[in-house]
């Protein structure tokens, strides 16, 4: 059914559901038929496990609310674009390495079907540079360094990349802005070297500052 729609509207964990569940249930369908002696041994490769071509043709790749993503399970995105072997029989073309570029979004299909139209191929994405040719968009309401490191890995679209901030007036930036009426809030100053250590500072500020009596 993926492979008749120009426009996907998935969320990570669905869609990472819907991929290990096809590898799921042909792995159980192998080891029946072995049992059974339907001349398939378990372990000799189902042509269905690969059934995520479908994301090879990924033009632009759009997450939204990326921290509320964050939040929930980051891992899930990561799956997408870090693990290609998740999915058995999902490997690297001959001679090149697994790396975060080899991800199962535009990665290289393994074998065609009724729904391929050959005359619509690009010649980019037969030479393995379909991921150069990606547009992706990543949206998020707060700055994290999981975000970042994702983008900057995975953008690698060959016209570069460009990160757009909001831009706060500094007399919305002000602490009084934040107040809650009726409400007393303490503010602290938690010092950090890196944007990477945000978490390792804010814990080590918690065990030595606030929690001691």
């Amino acid at each position: 059914k993926f492979y008749r729609r120009d426009i996907l509207i998935e969320s990570p964990l669905g869609l990472k559901m819907a991929i290990l569940g096809v590898a799921s249930q042909t792995d159980e369908q192998d080891e029946g038929n072995a049992n059974n002696g339907n001349g398939r041994q378990k372990g000799d490769r189902n042509p269905k496990k690969s059934n995520i071509d479908f994301l090879s043709s990924i033009d632009i790749c759009y997450i939204g609310h990326s921290d509320v993503l964050l939040m929930q399970n980051w891992d899930h995105v990561r799956t997408l674009f870090d693990n290609p072997d998740e999915v058995e029989d999902i490997s690297p073309p001959k001679g090149q390495a697994s790396s975060g570029t080899q991800s199962l979004i535009n990665h290289q299909p393994t074998q065609h079907n009724e729904h391929t139209d050959f005359s619509r191929v690009r010649p980019y994405f037969l030479s393995g540079q379909a991921s150069r040719y990606r547009q992706l968009i990543m949206v998020s309401s707060l700055p994290d360094a999981r975000l970042t490191s994702t983008f900057k890995r995975h953008a690698v679209n060959w016209e570069g990349r460009i990160r757009l901030r909001a831009s706060v007036p500094s007399s919305r930036s002000a602490i009084v802005n934040v107040t809650v009426p009726h409400v007393r809030q303490v503010f602290q100053h938690v010092p950090c070297s890196s944007l990477s250590q945000q978490s390792d500072s804010r814990v080590n500020h918690f065990l030595q500052t606030v929690l001691p009596p």
